[in-house]
């Protein structure tokens, strides 16, 4: 799992509950070493923040789908109707937002990590 988010008590408390839930889990603050990130670490997921500053998650996004076909959830304090509709944009992508929970990020990330094979995180 790789995990991309500018605020960083808010990448840590993820990434904590996820490695608790027995995901492996990679975290950054810079969207600029993504792409070295994904070739080194092969995730089966991608959490990502919207709101960035320098790269907003949209735009990493479309860098993504032409890097790979790895799946993305947007997970992002935007209004659940702009984040479905950003989702919906993207190829192999979802949203869930961050006021549902990380509860909610995990039952999803669950969800992509059983469609591809993945045991991890059950």
């Amino acid at each position: 799992m790789l995990l991309i988010d500018d605020d960083h008590q808010v990448m840590e408390r993820t990434a904590i509950y996820l490695r608790a839930k027995g995901f492996l889990v990679t975290s950054s603050e810079n969207v600029f070493s993504v792409a070295a990130t994904i070739g080194s670490e092969k995730p089966d997921a991608i959490v990502l923040d919207v709101r960035m500053p320098a790269l907003g998650g949209a735009k990493v996004a479309d860098v993504l789908a032409k890097l790979c076909s790895i799946p993305i959830v947007f997970y992002s304090g935007i209004d659940t109707e702009d984040g479905e509709a950003l989702a919906a944009e993207h190829e192999n992508a979802r949203f869930v937002s961050k006021g549902a929970g990380i509860r909610c990020l995990w039952e999803r990330l669950v969800e992509i990590t059983a469609s591809s094979g993945s045991a991890v995180g059950l």
